[in-house]
């Protein structure tokens, strides 16, 4: 299971604006830096939430205003991480699913997800793909820059002015614990899945 992946290929392509223009397996090895680069700023997981397994309940949400996800990374019952075909991913969603056999004989242990929120995602395809127009453009000996690597470093710059620098100093995240992440009341959320 790969963790702490924030972005993809076709993703950077897209920002870049590219076609063919640089082969795949060099794209993938700025992808592979700039993902070393952000977990060693961030840290990993870049978040985390925890609730408790309800018999009843069988989606657990990211948040409770329901905000999707780029990715589900990990996800823990009763201190177990769970194989990937154990739980359904649904970050585009904003959830989880785990099958109610599971939820049953867990009711009432700690449920831990480790994702990957959408803003790293956007970080992550805007830095790699900053530095692939860069690798590939010269830019001018006046100082200039290629028009796309502006607006990228525009993105980039209000991205990381948006995220918490020290999420546990941050008072927007007063219930962040450190091994548990910010606990995510499910009461009242996704009735209608579950």
């Amino acid at each position: 299971m790969a963790v702490g992946i924030f972005t993809d290929l076709k993703s950077v392509k897209t920002v870049a604006r590219l076609t063919n223009e640089v082969p795949d397996e060099d794209i993938n090895e700025f992808i592979d830096g700039i993902n070393q680069e952000i977990l060693r700023e961030h840290g990993y997981p870049t978040a985390r939430i925890y609730s408790y397994v309800d018999s009843d309940r069988g989606s657990y949400f990211l948040n409770e205003v329901r905000e999707p996800a780029y990715k589900i990374d990990r996800v823990w019952v009763g201190g177990s991480l769970l194989n990937e075909g154990s739980w359904t991913d649904s970050a585009g969603s904003g959830f989880v699913s785990i099958p109610s056999s599971l939820s049953t004989g867990a009711d009432g242990s700690i449920i831990q997800i480790d994702y990957i929120p959408k803003i790293y995602h956007q970080l992550a395809t805007f830095m790699v793909a900053k530095d692939l127009i860069e690798s590939q453009y010269l830019v001018s000996s006046e100082g200039g820059m290629f028009p796309r690597t502006s607006w990228l470093n525009g993105k980039i710059k209000n991205i990381l002015n948006s995220l918490p620098s020290v999420m546990y100093r941050s008072s927007n995240f007063s219930s962040w614990d450190p091994v548990l992440g910010v606990f995510v009341d499910q009461t009242g959320l996704g009735e209608e899945i579950n």
